[in-house]
């Protein structure tokens, strides 16, 4: 469905091509153009998804969203957009599930076989753990400070404007007597005529428990090491099973079962690795757990599914110290493509490339 309707915001935006470039000026020597397009950006990829137009969308919690923009002067540093431009957003509605900061970053693109970067506006919903959707409205202001050498197009009186509306929200499953949780469908209702759910997080944990279960749940596990516990401990083999949010506690207790394979110990014998609570950036102890050494994997009695690191060394309880955050380098330039000022380096897909100039027609002054 999603595709279907894009593909006809993008049909009435190449309609209005030629409209746009009758209205677009020439006095101003470099203009930024705001390209009509919400879109997601796949790191491994290196390439951007269209998820809908720059107005009315619904939007994904704890996700990362940009919007395209180009300089006519064809540069592709985030500096020429902060040092000529103001960005401000502002949130109406849903404050705390939508971040008001807006930045202009440079992104590393891939496509048709080339690589290079190109610039977005970038804004992030929250990872608040909501069991419902919630609305939100986001106005993104950009004013123009030397408009007689940097412009926006479409902008009135060195001011351009554009409004977000729609939804916030986690996608949502069913657990069955037997589910495979998808980490994008956190929020499980359960079907109530069950005596038992087996609930499977891909190959990091299964939980089985007795039901009936009414009422719904947050249940998201994720297995990212938290950067606190890699810098103090960068050469551990480490798992993580962390399970988000705070709504994630059963009405009654289960079997907690996460794969760990055994170790070598000290007097050289296999024996089971180190097993975690990791809470508020405390490691402890964990209690009612017990190791499989045949099935190969800790077994724990519980009825809230907790946050759990699997170490193959011993290490210290209590208070890891949280890691000094380091900038990442914005001068990154991919290898074999030397820096252009004026193309920047980057090969559009074609749908792309025909949606960046008709911004103008979509994305009118408000009032």
């Amino acid at each position: 469905m999603k595709k279907w309707i894009f593909s006809l915001f993008a049909a009435a935006v190449l309609a209005g091509a030629a409209v746009t470039a009758q209205a677009a000026p020439g006095d101003a020597p470099v203009w930024l153009r705001v390209g009509p397009a919400v879109m997601t950006y796949d790191e491994e990829a290196e390439a951007m998804s269209p998820e809908g137009p720059l107005g009315q969308i619904d939007l994904a919690a704890n996700t990362t969203y940009y919007v395209p923009l180009t300089l006519s002067d064809g540069s592709v540093k985030e500096a020429d957009v902060a040092d000529h431009y103001r960005i401000v957003g502002t949130v109406e509605e849903g404050e705390g599930y939508i971040s008001s900061e807006i930045t202009a970053v440079a992104k590393r693109i891939k496509s048709g076989g080339k690589q290079g970067k190109a610039l977005f506006l970038q804004f992030s919903t929250d990872d608040r753990f909501q069991m419902e959707e919630v609305d939100y409205e986001l106005g993104i202001t950009i004013y123009e400070k030397k408009p007689d050498q940097y412009a926006v197009m479409g902008a009135e009186d060195r001011i351009w404007e554009a409004i977000l509306s729609g939804t916030v929200g986690y996608g949502a499953d069913n657990a069955g007597l037997y589910t495979m949780l998808d980490p994008e469908k956190p929020v499980v209702t359960f079907d109530e005529d069950l005596k038992e759910y087996e609930l499977s997080f891909d190959d990091k944990a299964v939980f089985l428990v007795g039901g009936p279960q009414n009422r719904d749940l947050f249940l998201r596990l994720d297995d990212e090491i938290p950067a606190a516990l890699e810098e103090k401990y960068p050469e551990t083999d480490m798992t993580a099973v962390l399970f988000a949010g705070n709504n994630k506690t059963f009405r009654k207790s289960g079997i907690l079962t996460i794969p760990a394979e055994m170790i070598e110990g000290k007097d050289g014998r296999r024996t089971a690795p180190y097993l975690y609570s990791y809470e508020d950036g405390k490691l402890g102890e964990v209690k009612g757990v017990s190791y499989d050494d045949v099935a190969e994997e800790f077994v724990i009695k519980t009825n809230i599914l907790g946050n759990y690191i699997v170490s193959d060394t011993e290490l210290a309880t209590g208070v890891v110290q949280q890691p000094v955050q380091t900038p990442l380098d914005d001068d990154w330039i991919p290898e074999g493509v030397e820096p252009n000022p004026n193309t920047g380096d980057v090969v559009w897909p074609a749908w792309l490339a025909a949606l960046l100039p008709c911004a103008v027609v979509l994305l009118p002054h408000k009032k």
